[in-house]
């Protein structure tokens, strides 16, 4: 396991590269990297050559003085990609946020590097895209947006298709599984997965769905995000990568 996770660390330190599709494609090449040794050792498992001695645990990947709705999002999206799941602390006014991510602690290590890449990544984005964007305006004679509005909703939108893309490559890559005779290394998987829901039904009974999305405060600027999260290439077969607690809603 230590082999992949240090895969996965140096696929993100091509974060630091000024190519941003360059250092998208390592993000989400190091989430199919997960899955596809998750996979490998669940044909292990299947064989009786090996026994799952991961336990359940819960681990938070990342804070806020306020629940931000794409850090939740970029949160459960990574979460669901790897078969974990993710939810959301925060007190009744949605403040003191935790985002926290339950599985095995090897899943959670790389979720854990994955969402900082991301959310690193995105707010750089947010940044230039919002300069470009000012820059057409002027040559347009037109003002210049609300540089908050505008950059809040870039990174929504940037983070929903990152998600959606994430859930996309997790499926294809487990139907080409199920194509390739992988069985029974996806029941060894299902069984994860109903261990993990059974640790969040014991650990958190009173667990409540909540939104991830904040809406559209700037049309052009999470129109604009959607384009660039369309853009972060994804691998594989793919050219392209509330109060209380709350489960983040798939």
């Amino acid at each position: 396991m230590e082999k992949v996770l240090n895969k996965i660390r140096k696929l993100l330190e091509l974060s630091k590269s000024s190519n941003e599709h360059e250092a998208a494609l390592a993000a989400a090449r190091a989430a199919q990297l997960m899955l596809e040794h998750q996979l490998e050792v669940a044909d292990l498992e299947a064989a009786g050559q090996a026994q799952a001695d991961e336990p359940i645990v819960e681990e938070a990947i990342g804070e806020d003085g306020k629940i931000v709705h794409w850090h939740a999002s970029i949160a459960s999206g990574l979460a669901e990609s790897m078969g974990a799941q993710a939810i959301v602390f925060a007190d009744r006014r949605g403040r003191a946020a935790h985002y926290m991510v339950i599985g095995p602690p090897s899943t959670l290590a790389a979720v854990r590097y994955m969402y900082a890449y991301l959310a690193r990544e995105i707010d750089r984005l947010a940044n230039a895209a919002y300069k470009r964007e000012c820059t057409e305006r002027a040559h347009a004679h037109m003002p210049e947006p609300s540089a908050r509005r505008w950059k809040a909703s870039f990174r929504v939108g940037a983070a929903h298709v990152v998600r959606e893309r994430l859930n996309a490559q997790r499926e294809a890559t487990l139907r080409q599984a199920r194509e390739s005779g992988h069985g029974q290394a996806l029941m060894v998987l299902d069984r994860k997965g109903d261990e993990i829901d059974r640790f969040v039904k014991q650990h958190h009974p009173r667990l409540r769905t909540m939104g991830s999305s904040a809406g559209q405060g700037s049309r052009s600027g999470y129109q604009a995000g959607r384009s660039a999260g369309q853009g972060i290439a994804l691998g594989g077969g793919d050219k392209a990568l509330g109060a209380g607690q709350g489960r983040l809603r798939p």
